[in-house]
């Protein structure tokens, strides 16, 4: 009985702690469409800007304009070359969701209300 309670839990613990393919690791670049904010008051024009990620071995960087985020990430995978990555911005507890295909050299960023999703790619 021990003996199959230590491998379920090595089992669980290969399958959801995924690493990233070093191919696959790098920067992606892409552009984040405008948008607009609804403030209650009146709606406020966003406009286009850059975005990045750059992906190491053990943070990501997340560059939206001239903002900067850097952090851990977690990532589960879900067919070969393809990843779900989760990544917490520090100081806040949103959570952006990124989807890689390693493949195609390329991520879909799902926005955070209001902001529209995007694909980046790797150049």
């Amino acid at each position: 009985m021990k003996y199959v309670l230590i491998s379920f839990l090595v089992f669980c613990t290969l399958k959801l702690s995924a690493q990233i393919k070093k191919r696959d690791l790098g920067i992606y670049q892409g552009t984040l469409a405008a948008y607009q904010i609804n403030n209650g008051k009146q709606l406020l024009d966003v406009e286009a800007c850059t975005i990045q990620v750059t992906l190491s071995k053990e943070h990501l960087r997340l560059d939206i304009g001239t903002k900067s985020y850097k952090g851990l990430y977690l990532v589960k995978k879900t067919k070969r070359r393809d990843y779900r990555i989760s990544f917490t911005t520090p100081n806040s507890q949103i959570e952006e969701t990124f989807i890689l295909r390693g493949k195609e050299k390329k991520m879909n960023r799902k926005g955070i209300f209001p902001q529209p999703d995007c694909t980046l790619i790797k150049p």
